[in-house]
């Protein structure tokens, strides 16, 4: 489903959503169903600059802030990736593997950067 595609509401989408068994479950079929697989990847890059600005009040550092709350981010992208509930046979997480190498990739870019940079 790509991400702006306005989601249908019928009783089958409902149903399918208010189905829980546990929190997960509903949590991802929201994600799953209302946001298209996006819901947790927004919040991860929402959190992350909220981090970096939170860092930047602190001290001024451009490229530190950034990997120290990329860093923190990327972390948490891989605890989501490895919740995740089978439905019809297909597994189905809180954020995709796509998703998920973004965070660690430039967190790894900008520790090249700033080791360059100290030498």
């Amino acid at each position: 489903m790509p991400m702006l595609e306005p989601t249908t509401i019928n009783q089958s989408t409902l149903e399918k959503l208010f189905n829980i068994t546990s929190l997960d479950v509903f949590m991802i079929n929201v994600n799953q169903i209302v946001y298209g697989g996006w819901l947790f990847f927004l919040l991860l890059v929402t959190l992350n600059i909220i981090l970096f600005n939170i860092y930047q009040s602190k001290e001024n550092q451009i490229i530190t802030n950034l990997l120290y709350s990329t860093g923190i981010v990327s972390i948490l992208s891989l605890i989501l990736r490895i919740i995740y509930i089978t439905v019809d046979g297909i597994q189905i997480g809180f954020i995709t593997d796509v998703q998920l190498w973004i965070f660690p990739i430039v967190t790894g870019i900008l520790a090249m950067i700033s080791w360059a940079d100290k030498n």
